[in-house]
């Protein structure tokens, strides 16, 4: 993800604080993109408690405590790392620059934040149908209106 404007960072951040951001989209630009947003806006217990709460909430059944130790370690080390980039980089002003620097430089690094889902759910069927595979009209009946004339 590549961001063309403050807005796109603000939109995120806000859909990532409001738990409306889909899953699809939780990819590592966005885990960088959120992590250093809040690494800069907020002290860092309340960064860290943001960011604990809503990846964790991110997790059908939630995490177990293993889990939730190694989510918690990362979640410091990777507000610690962009509290320091923040700072090596103060001069710039719009936070989609900054964004797009901080994510070129740490592209090549594993993701932040692991996803943790289950086996059935990294299995589902995802099989799709396409509209020329059927017909609508001969799969749904129209139920019959009574006539009270």
């Amino acid at each position: 993800m590549f961001f063309t404007s403050d807005d796109e960072v603000y939109s995120l951040a806000g859909a990532f604080y409001g738990q409306y951001i889909p899953l699809a989209k939780w990819d590592k630009s966005a885990q960088l993109a959120i992590t250093l947003y809040y690494a800069i806006h907020l002290p860092h217990r309340i960064a860290f408690d943001i960011l604990s709460a809503r990846i964790s909430g991110m997790w059908a059944g939630g995490l177990g405590p293993e889990r939730r130790s190694e989510l918690e370690k990362r979640i410091n080390t990777w507000l610690e790392k962009a509290r320091q980039f923040a700072s090596a980089y103060e001069n710039i002003d719009e936070i989609s620059a900054l964004t797009n620097i901080f994510i070129a430089n740490n592209w090549e690094l594993d993701p932040p934040y692991p996803r943790y889902h289950a086996s059935e759910f990294l299995e589902a069927d995802t099989g799709r149908l396409w509209p020329e595979d059927f017909d609508i009209h001969d799969t749904l009946e129209m139920p019959m209106m009574p006539s009270f004339a």
